[in-house]
């Protein structure tokens, strides 16, 4: 990323904060470090489900240490009731899954029932997130709470809070085999690769989840986790092509629009950020956007 763009990246998002009702929160980073992008990127924001990065991460050091058994099967729904979102609210109390598995569901569909199932068994729990962030270096990176929507109605940072600049090192941590370890954070970010929900930053990115199945050729890939309270959306991950990369964490807060629609305003500032971040991080021919991915904040 020469200069120039640089100047022209970071007009981009001063113009998209600038048009949204809340503050947008962004922290960037291409993978080979030529370039890099911070807007309003050390204030602390509340993660909401991006806070399950840490826990994942948390859960496989525990697993590559023995301490974890990931084929451990159990009834989540019947010990962990907790509403929001996922898919194992939705099934029988008495189905069961292996520790894996939660671990897939809590990135995948986001289930928060999986979530404190998963955290349940970390020894430590909460504290040992915490204290796993602290040993990489991101001790602002903060899990405060197991899910639970009635305690965090009136204040969402009482799950979890982060910079995004923090978000965003843990990402290239991640990418970079350097997060926990190797075998972690290779692991991780295969899981992450199952987020079903690409609907802020990645919004219009040519994205094909189904690519290896399909044995069919995409422009990039998407390793990430999203999360979003009423007025606000987070969003951190790792996007990959063939020639290059970026890591990345954003977050758009305090808008006016409450809506958990697709295209609530928080959504699309989110959206319109990741347009500008693969525009300037693009190193192929073509840019993988869709028809009509400019401009809808």
């Amino acid at each position: 990323m020469t200069p120039a763009q640089r100047d022209d990246l970071m007009g981009t998002l001063t113009d998209i904060d600038e048009r949204f009702s809340g503050s947008l929160h962004v922290s960037a980073r291409s993978l080979n470090g030529t370039g890099a992008v911070e807007l309003n990127s050390t204030a602390p924001v509340a993660t909401a489900s991006v806070i399950k990065i840490p826990i994942l991460l948390t859960a496989l050091r525990h697993a590559e240490l023995g301490r974890i058994d990931l084929d451990r099967v159990s009834s989540p729904a019947r010990d962990h009731g907790v509403q929001g979102s996922g898919i194992l609210r939705l099934l029988r109390s008495d189905l069961q899954v292996t520790f894996e598995d939660l671990l897939v569901l809590m990135i995948a569909t986001s289930d928060n029932i999986a979530t404190n199932a998963v955290l349940a068994e970390i020894p430590g729990g909460v504290d040992e997130v915490n204290r796993m962030m602290d040993a990489v270096g991101l001790r602002r990176i903060r899990l405060r709470n197991p899910v639970d929507l009635d305690l965090i109605a009136d204040d969402p940072e009482l799950l979890g809070v982060a910079p995004v600049n923090q978000l965003r090192a843990l990402m290239d941590a991640v990418q970079s085999r350097t997060a926990v370890s190797p075998w972690v954070s290779g692991r991780a970010e295969q899981i992450l690769t199952t987020q079903l929900y690409l609907d802020q930053v990645t919004k219009f990115y040519k994205v094909n989840p189904y690519a290896a199945e399909l044995a069919a050729l995409a422009p990039l890939t998407v390793a990430s986790k999203t999360g979003f309270v009423p007025g606000t959306r987070v969003d951190a991950g790792i996007v990959r092509w063939r020639t290059g990369g970026f890591v990345y964490a954003c977050a758009a807060v305090g808008s006016l629009d409450e809506s958990f629609a697709s295209d609530a305003e928080p959504s699309l500032a989110l959206a319109d950020a990741g347009v500008a971040l693969l525009e300037a991080f693009w190193t192929g021919p073509d840019i993988p956007l869709v028809p009509g991915a400019h401009r809808h904040v």
